[in-house]
């Protein structure tokens, strides 16, 4: 008899295997996706809607049965149209249906980032903007370590531009409600540290484009979702959101402080 071939592979090799099948499979799911707008975690969105696919949406998410039904959200290609390949996880936190005017107040949360790998067969609810998609979740973002890393310094850069930012948008009275700026601060938490880039940049990119907007920035948050999900290069990942953000910012604070007016 013929001995079978060894595959070369150790049981320790076949488990890293298993697990790298499982964590792939775990990060894989299925959602509705509304085509909206680009929304970065812990963003937050409140509008006015009678659209009917979009109100049908809202009630399975708030619906007990549920258990707190989520969707995901992306923008559109200005070029051509098309949904963007990357989107974020949102969650209902407030709806109020209007039964006799017919409309829906409903404010949204960003939550997990996503890339879309797939997206169903049009349905009744497509031609409203909604749909179902396949997504990958993207992964959790690791801390760097070496405290000389490069990404660290060029994420500490960040931190004197968001205060002279700030100083200007406040100074400036470029609020476009009362304590505009203070709510969004509340709602987005602390700066994420210099050991995570990714998120850090993200941060950013809420702050200087946040909803509704202050008119002060151009809008950078499709680069930075984009840049954010390209796994293969996680270090390129991390630098390419960098640069997105300290190029926006910087753009809108020489908008701010009169150097480079935008219009």
């Amino acid at each position: 008899d013929e001995v079978p071939e060894e595959s070369g592979l150790t049981d320790e090799d076949l488990q890293l295997l298993m697990n790298r099948v499982a964590e792939v499979k775990s990060r894989q799911s299925e959602l509705s996706l509304c085509v909206l707008d680009s929304i970065i975690p812990l963003q937050r969105l409140s509008f006015t809607t009678d659209n009917k696919a979009f109100q049908r949406l809202v009630a399975w998410c708030i619906d007990p049965d549920t258990s707190g039904g989520t969707f995901g959200m992306c923008g559109v290609n200005p070029q051509t149209g098309q949904p963007l390949p990357f989107g974020t996880e949102v969650e209902v936190i407030r709806a109020t249906i209007d039964e006799e005017s017919d409309l829906t107040q409903v404010e949204l949360v960003g939550r997990r980032r996503f890339v879309i790998t797939g997206l169903e067969a049009e349905d009744d609810d497509s031609a409203s903007g909604i749909s179902r998609a396949k997504v990958e979740w993207d992964k959790e973002e690791e801390p760097l370590e070496d405290v000389e890393n490069e990404l660290i310094v060029l994420g500490l850069s960040l931190e004197p531009l968001v205060t002279e930012w700030e100083q200007l948008v406040r100074n400036g009275g470029h609020e476009r409600k009362p304590d505009q700026l203070d709510t969004l601060l509340q709602d987005l938490g602390p700066m994420p540290p210099a050991t995570l880039p990714k998120n850090r940049a993200l941060w950013v990119g809420a702050l200087v484009n946040p909803l509704p907007a202050l008119g002060v920035a151009y809008e950078i948050r499709p680069a930075l979702l984009s840049a954010a999900c390209i796994e293969a290069s996680g270090e390129n990942s991390a630098r390419t959101c960098l640069e997105v953000a300290i190029d926006g910012i910087q753009r809108s604070i020489a908008h701010l402080n009169g150097s480079s007016p935008m219009f």
